[in-house]
């Protein structure tokens, strides 16, 4: 049995121009991921409710290759909690409840917040 197809000429105009530009896809994919990254280290303070915060934590957060994240010891801690916990100068953190800030950053960004940095390199690339 034969198979055949043709490509309309706007298809084979869309494959020609991908081609052209196939190795610029992966600086857009990073140029992407950076404006993203970056959003979310951004976001992240408007989810943290301490009642006496230090400004420490708040401003730890940065984009690093392929993750938001703080390179503070206890920024984990004070994400997920460490209620019941002995940290180690063997302090007892009986009521030491997690902020889930990131949880919360990530769960409020919109898919337009999401995309729009791709959306915005890629509209670069093709013009």
């Amino acid at each position: 049995m034969d198979f055949s197809f043709d490509l309309s000429n706007d298809s084979l105009a869309m494959i020609a121009l991908l081609t052209g530009k196939s190795s610029k896809i992966k600086d857009v994919n990073t140029a992407g991921m950076k404006i993203l990254g970056k959003k979310i280290a951004e976001s992240i303070p408007d989810y943290m409710e301490w009642k006496n915060p230090s400004g420490k934590l708040e401003g730890s957060f940065s984009f690093r290759g392929n993750e938001v994240g703080s390179d503070l010891p206890y920024a984990r801690r004070r994400e997920f909690g460490f209620s019941g916990k002995t940290d180690s100068r063997g302090r007892l953190y009986t009521e030491d409840p997690g902020g889930f800030y990131m949880e919360k950053t990530l769960g409020n960004l919109s898919e337009d917040e999401v995309t729009q940095g791709f959306v915005d390199q890629l509209k670069l690339l093709f013009g």
